[in-house]
């Protein structure tokens, strides 16, 4: 048997075809689950079957044996990539954190250009290593509207760190670039660790599964420091009185989980919850959260590049 190297545990595997069976973007029979699993358990390669997985991670909740087929489906689509001559344009331009390594055209990169020079002020700043006990990391994202979050009352006194070309590389993880975004990846434990500081704040949830699950998962790397999300940092501002609710918003809403939001943990999934409540709104849960959230479909777009 192949051995797998991205995650996937095959020696768990009993190709039952539930994964795929439950999957709300790819149409399988039983019978045809079964069928696909055994053929890329048997030797990682992409299938036809996967055409329309967009590597949300579903899968992994709907394994009775805990095999992780997401990673699976992941290492499948890098075989893909590797039948390429070259990365097709619009998905290297669309992954950030390369320009170490030349990759000059960049999504974001062009998005920083247009911004102001307060904006870009603002950046140079974050891209500065800082002290103290714990430091929020800006993700590519948010990196988008600096003056935003530097402006933030509940954030002023934050240490926000976070250069153009830092990057969890979980766009070119869920592009089957692994390689890419190791490297990716392994620059911005480097340059985070450049910091001093007890505990990592993340403001992306793509980052916190990328800094928590796919990286010790897939590449073996363990980021030597706690990680908590934006949401438990706030939580923990209310709790101890150094940020308040000044005035509660006061509405109903409904809570749409992302599709990582359950692998980022219960801990993640609930502060969201209590959070919204302590910002006086009275949620509703929509009928596929949590273990079974729907995804936006993003990493979809670069199955065929």
């Amino acid at each position: 048997m192949t051995t797998f190297t991205r995650g996937f545990r095959a020696d768990h595997c009993n190709q039952c075809g539930q994964c795929l069976s439950g999957c709300h973007y790819g149409v399988f029979t039983p019978k045809q689950a079964r069928e696909v699993m055994l053929k890329i358990t048997s030797e990682a390669q992409w299938a036809p079957g996967l055409a329309d997985c967009i590597r949300c991670g579903k899968c992994d909740q709907r394994c009775p044996e805990e095999a992780r087929p997401g990673s699976l489906m992941r290492e499948c689509l890098e075989y893909r990539r590797r039948a390429q001559e070259k990365v097709p344009f619009s998905m290297a331009y669309a992954i950030n954190g390369m320009g170490a390594e030349g990759w000059r055209a960049n999504f974001f990169r062009d998005v920083y250009r247009g911004l102001g020079a307060a904006d870009k002020k603002i950046l140079r700043d974050w891209a500065q290593p800082k002290k103290s006990k714990d430091l929020l990391f800006i993700g590519c994202t948010d990196r988008m509207m600096p003056a935003a979050v530097e402006g933030s009352s509940a954030l002023r006194n934050s240490a926000k760190f976070g250069g153009p070309d830092d990057c969890c590389g979980v766009w070119a993880i869920q592009a089957g670039l692994f390689e890419e975004g190791y490297r990716i990846a392994e620059r911005l434990l480097n340059r985070i660790q450049e910091n001093r500081f007890d505990r990592l704040v993340v403001g992306c949830g793509h980052c916190q599964k990328v800094l928590t699950r796919i990286l010790p998962e897939t590449f073996g790397l363990t980021p030597p420091f706690p990680v908590i999300s934006i949401y438990e940092y706030f939580l923990e501002m209310i709790e101890a009185g150094s940020a308040r609710v000044t005035r509660p918003i006061n509405a109903d809403a409904a809570i749409s989980d992302p599709c990582f939001g359950y692998e980022n943990g219960t801990v993640y999934l609930e502060a969201i919850r209590r959070l919204a409540a302590a910002i006086g709104l009275t949620v509703s849960e929509l009928p596929h959260n949590r273990d079974d959230a729907l995804c936006c479909g993003y990493g979809g777009l670069f199955n065929d590049g």
